[in-house]
């Protein structure tokens, strides 16, 4: 479980995994996500913050693809009153600013 990159965030994160701990879920999958979205919809989102078109090939699925996959949280939500505190666009947008930092970093060496 990680938090924003803040201490505050860092620590809120931290105190909410000893929670688990300490309430004898540690040994539980919890999925953690949204309970909604589509492929599509994180793509568009995507370019719209990189101002950048991203070309998409569309072909026919296999028969091991996973033709949906959307998170259930209502367990967490309901054992351990978790619930999302931030949308996919402000989650892809403190990502991509990190992802800069991270590649400005590496350029200036």
């Amino acid at each position: 479980m990680y938090g924003h990159d803040t201490p505050r965030g860092r620590h809120q994160s931290s105190t909410r995994a000893a929670k688990v701990v300490d309430a004898g879920h540690s040994q539980y999958v919890y999925n953690i996500g949204s309970g909604h979205g589509s492929l599509n919809g994180l793509v568009s989102q995507i370019q719209s913050l990189m101002h950048k078109k991203i070309e998409i090939n569309y072909r026919l699925h296999r028969d091991f693809d996973v033709l949906t996959s959307i998170l259930d949280i209502s367990k967490v939500r309901t054992e351990l009153g978790w619930s999302p505190r931030w949308g996919l666009a402000d989650g892809l947008e403190v990502t991509l600013e990190a992802i800069e930092r991270i590649s400005r970093v590496h350029l200036d060496r």
